[in-house]
């Protein structure tokens, strides 16, 4: 199945929120969440058509690649992907994003 398509489904029906775990998949990796450029991250806050991220470091687990802020990520690039115990990011958003 074509990852991007399924990827765009998953979008129309299903809104990302605030705490969803996600993978950015950029286009340059061709709908492959397995290319080295994909980044495993949460979901911090939603702007009409941005998804406003925090990404894990690729370099040091376990530990943000951006502390200071979050980053607008258009729909299209995201997926729902679980990785992590739902409490980590909990714990990550009320450190680091709180509301």
């Amino acid at each position: 199945m074509d990852i991007m398509m399924d990827t765009m489904k998953n979008v129309k029906t299903n809104d990302f929120k605030r705490g969803d775990q996600i993978m950015y998949i950029p286009i340059h990796a061709n709908n492959n969440p397995k290319h080295p450029d994909c980044e495993k991250g949460f979901v911090t806050s939603v702007k009409g058509e941005s998804i406003f991220c925090r990404y894990w470091s690729n370099r040091y687990p376990n530990e943000l690649r951006t502390k200071s802020c979050s980053e607008a990520t258009p729909r299209s690039y995201l997926i729902y992907y679980r990785y992590m115990t739902q409490d980590t990011i909990t714990k990550t958003l009320e450190r680091y994003c709180p509301q």
